[in-house]
């Protein structure tokens, strides 16, 4: 199978693709619940197993909160109980890792909360930081800084990505769609979950990605990735959509998005419902919400790309630029600016060999 992005099309022509060719099957929006959510509650009291690695209460345990959509973007309210403790763990040092470190500063710039509030950001050689405090973004740059470009109305941040796996960000995406989907439905996606949960720390693991690798490509490499200008536009969310049994058309079973504050992935899920496509060329289109183009009026047009998140290896020096636009900018003396740092209570900038002046 071949499969191919486009974003060419108009919205009508969106709109019918996907009303036409799939139906959304599990829509999780962790706002709309103002209390703990827990997703296969009913069924883990009856048969308690892991989604993931497959194993039952007798073989692991079910001890700690795993959360269906990560707590790094937000999530504090939807947990899923069919996730086991090892699971759980190993999706926090290894996937969300990558995700994070994906994301750079963009998860402090988009002022994305976390299990700790909103993360700071902070350069590989210690000479720009920034902080979201109460009052707004602290920002601190040494003059040799190479990270912000500053202008009147707008900073631009050049930054070089922390080291990660591009295939750990895939299987992160695709973890939060397997979290929120029926029992029912996920009988569909249960060698899909093993490919999420393979350690390449084992020998067991290694051998079960590099089997999936050539099944996998065409999906992880074809990631839309959008950004939505504005304060936090998108509100935390996962959908997924299922293909119709009547639609004739050569489509992926599954398309799952994610999106929170100003990000949507949308990204085909691996199912070996797809051996039928098995040959074909197949072309799947942006999702649009309707929404999206009311608030564009106000704060501009989304951008969009696509990326290709099938690399095996640990990827380095991969950059990455964002731009924060601003009312206008106000220089105030360093010993000011050390004082009110102080104030807002953030950490203050100490790169190795700059020294600040005493407040």
């Amino acid at each position: 199978m071949r499969l191919n992005n486009d974003v060419q099309q108009t919205q009508k022509e969106k709109s019918s693709f996907f009303s036409e060719n799939y139906d959304v099957i599990a829509k999780v929006l962790p706002q709309s619940h103002e209390k703990k959510f827990m997703i296969d509650k009913d069924v883990f009291s009856r048969q308690k197993f892991c989604r993931f690695c497959g194993k039952n209460d007798s073989q692991a345990k079910f001890r700690d909160d795993a959360h269906a959509i990560p707590a790094m973007l937000g999530n504090k309210t939807v947990f899923l109980a069919s996730e086991c403790d090892d699971c759980n763990h190993f999706f926090g040092e290894t996937l969300e890792d990558s995700f994070s470190k994906y994301l750079g500063i963009s998860r402090t710039l988009s002022q994305i909360p976390g299990r700790k509030g909103f993360p700071s950001y902070k350069s590989a050689d210690g000479k720009f930081r920034m902080d979201i405090a109460s009052k707004g973004a602290v920002i601190q740059s040494a003059k040799d800084s190479s990270v912000p470009d500053l202008h009147e109305e707008h900073i631009d941040f050049h930054t070089e990505r922390e080291p990660y796996y591009p295939i750990d960000v895939f299987r992160m995406l695709l973890l939060s769609a397997m979290s929120v989907i029926s029992v029912e439905e996920w009988v569909n996606f249960t060698d899909t979950c093993l490919l999420i949960r393979a350690d390449r720390k084992t020998d067991e693991g290694k051998n079960l990605l590099a089997a999936f690798q050539n099944f996998i490509t065409p999906y992880a490499a074809n990631v839309f990735e959008v950004f939505m200008p504005g304060p936090s536009p998108l509100p935390l969310g996962v959908t997924v959509m299922r293909r119709k049994s009547s639609t004739k058309k050569k489509v992926p079973y599954a398309i799952g998005i994610l999106q929170f504050s100003n990000f949507r992935f949308q990204f085909m899920i691996p199912c070996r419902n797809d051996s039928e496509l098995d040959g074909c060329e197949v072309t799947i289109p942006l999702f649009d919400d309707p929404d999206d183009y009311t608030f564009s009026e106000k704060y501009g047009l989304p951008s969009y790309k696509v990326a290709d998140l099938s690399g095996y290896e640990k990827k380095r020096g991969d950059k990455s630029s964002m731009r924060l636009n601003v009312g206008g900018k106000i220089e105030i003396p360093p010993s000011d600016a050390v004082e009110m740092i102080q104030k807002l209570k953030v950490h203050t900038l100490n790169p190795s060999g700059y020294k600040l002046p005493e407040a």
